[in-house]
Formats: structure tokens, C-alpha cells, sequence
């Protein structure tokens, strides 16, 4: 299991950390994986990042703001970008839940910190790629079976 550090991680920790802020984000923004572009996907710009394509105002696909008006427009005002708007509204939700379920107190942070790390700059385009195709797939599975 790999541990939040302030070191650069390798590629094997970067895929569970992407996959464990996909968790989170299943939690937070059902169905999120339809409102991202992995095409699009730039990890080093705060509005095209994970978090950015979700939660900016750049953005059209910008899901947050139609989920959560209210938050979405309180974070906004004091962020320019998508990626402090996702993560001002991940801590209010995590720490929500957490008061709601204390038991959840540790997987969410942990959640909420691998977020957060795989939206830093480092080159997770291919991880949130394959978490957007996983979560598609089961979509169509989905479908088919109803």
C-alpha cells in the first residue's frame, strides 16, 4: 500500500493514487467519468486537470457547479481555477461525511490526499484514461442488462 510522501512517486503509485481519487470521486460526483475528456486531459494545468475539467468554470463539462450551485459558487470566489474549486469542495464534502461517519474519517482523507497528488502536475493522464474507460464499460454493462 503506497503512503502519501512529500517524494515523487513512481508510476505503480501514481495508478493506485489515481485509482483511489477515482473512488472518491464515485462517492462525491456519481457518474463523473462522463463528464471528463481524457483527451483533453492536461495534468498540469489547473483547468484542464481531473479536478479541473470537473469542477472548473472554464470548463462546459463542469458537472460541480450543477450538482453543488452554492458550494461551487462559494468556492469560486476565491479560486481562479478548477483545481482549488475541486479541492476547496472535496474538503468540505470529505469533512462532512466524516461527521456524518466517523468510521469514514481515514479512507476519505487518504482519498482526498491521493486526489489531490494525482492532479499536482505529475503525469497521471493515462491512469484517469483508464478509470474513465473502466467506469464506461461498466456503464454499457450496465445498460445492456437492464
Amino acid at each position: 500500500m503506497f503512503v502519501y510522501t512529500s517524494e515523487s512517486p513512481s508510476q505503480e503509485q501514481l495508478q493506485e493514487a489515481t485509482r483511489k481519487g477515482a473512488r472518491l470521486l464515485d462517492k462525491m460526483i456519481p457518474g463523473w467519468h462522463r463528464h471528463m475528456r481524457p483527451e483533453r486531459l492536461v495534468m498540469s494545468s489547473p483547468s484542464l486537470c481531473a479536478l479541473g475539467q470537473l469542477f472548473g468554470h472554464d470548463v462546459e463539462l463542469s458537472i460541480a457547479k450543477e450538482m453543488y450551485p452554492k458550494a461551487w459558487a462559494k468556492h469560486r470566489e476565491g479560486e481562479g481555477a478548477g483545481y482549488g474549486i475541486g479541492i476547496g469542495m472535496i474538503t468540505e464534502w470529505v469533512n462532512k461525511e466524516i461527521a456524518c461517519s466517523p468510521e469514514m474519517c481515514t479512507e476519505l482523507n487518504e482519498e482526498r490526499n491521493f486526489l489531490r497528488m494525482t492532479c499536482a502536475g505529475y503525469d497521471t493522464k493515462c491512469f484517469w484514461s483508464e478509470e474513465v474507460a473502466e467506469r464506461l464499460v461498466n456503464d454499457d454493462g450496465q445498460d445492456t442488462e437492464a
